[in-house]
């Protein structure tokens, strides 16, 4: 039997009544035409849904995001800096599912499918149809990832979640559960009073890289890799990504106000690793 965790809808329910946006666009590099879907700093994004994730009792921003279209795969950076020294973790994003295929032609269809499948089950006649198609419309459509999670067994979805910190960064590829993922949703916003998403991919986090750095531009940085077994072990330099946007730390009261709001949501119902 299905069985969900209600906290996780709620708080995605608050979230959007307070109007968090999908998060930074990711940089997509590689051919466009491998991975129609992606589109450069448009598709995918990413979105913490907190102003912090915590690493043991450190915090970190997000930093950068970037995404391939060869593999479908994602680098998103978090950083931090503590007593004179910077702080890098750069967490790949291994994509599971096959996206070459999809199409926003096809991802419509769907996501009308599933909307038509619920509302059979409520058996409500009053629902006006969904149109046919509908033209991608980056105003209102959205393609993102996050720590959200979710864990599948026989294809159906068990338990849901937040993850808001990892008392270590082992944990952020915790390899003895296969069927934890962190999806790829698409949906759209207010779109016939809706506001429903689908997954259209499957995520599990693959590498972790750790730098620590005397410098802003890290060429000097220590680095640590951490690897998911049977995963290849990722090959790249800490000074990739862009961790100057978020070393200032000041901010203006409406981001403070944001940020407050994002903290004491999560804190409220996001479901830590222990």
């Amino acid at each position: 039997m299905r069985t969900l965790n209600y906290y996780f809808i709620l708080f995605t329910f608050v979230a959007s009544c307070f109007g968090f946006d999908t998060g930074i666009g990711c940089k997509v590099t590689g051919d466009p035409n491998l991975l129609p879907i992606y589109k450069n700093e448009i598709y995918p994004s990413f979105n913490p849904l907190a102003s912090v994730i915590k690493i043991k009792s450190q915090k970190f921003k997000i930093g950068y995001c970037e995404c391939f279209t060869e593999t479908g795969n994602c680098l998103v950076e978090l950083d931090s800096d503590e007593k004179n020294k910077y702080y890098k973790t750069i967490i790949e994003f291994y994509m599971k599912t096959d996206l070459r295929s999809k199409t926003f032609d096809s991802i419509y269809n769907d996501y009308k499918t599933h909307i038509e499948e619920e509302r059979a089950k409520d058996q409500n006649k009053e629902n006006e149809p969904l149109p046919d198609s509908h033209e991608n419309n980056p105003e209102t459509d959205y393609i993102v990832f996050s720590f959200d999670f979710e864990e599948i067994q026989n294809g159906e979805i068990v338990r849901l979640g937040s993850v808001g910190s990892f008392n270590s960064v082992e944990r952020i590829i915790d390899e003895t559960n296969e069927n934890f993922v962190y999806p790829l949703k698409y949906g759209i916003h207010d779109f016939g009073g809706l506001n429903t998403q689908i997954t259209i991919g499957q995520f599990v986090t693959s590498n972790v890289a750790e730098c620590v750095s005397s410098s802003l531009d890290f060429k000097d940085a220590k680095k640590t890799i951490h690897t998911r077994k049977n995963y290849k072990e990722l090959d790249i330099d800490c000074s990739w990504g862009n961790p100057s946007i978020n070393m200032d730390s000041s901010s203006s009261g409406s981001n403070k106000a944001v940020e407050m709001t994002s903290k004491v949501l999560v804190s409220l119902f996001s479901l830590f690793f222990i």
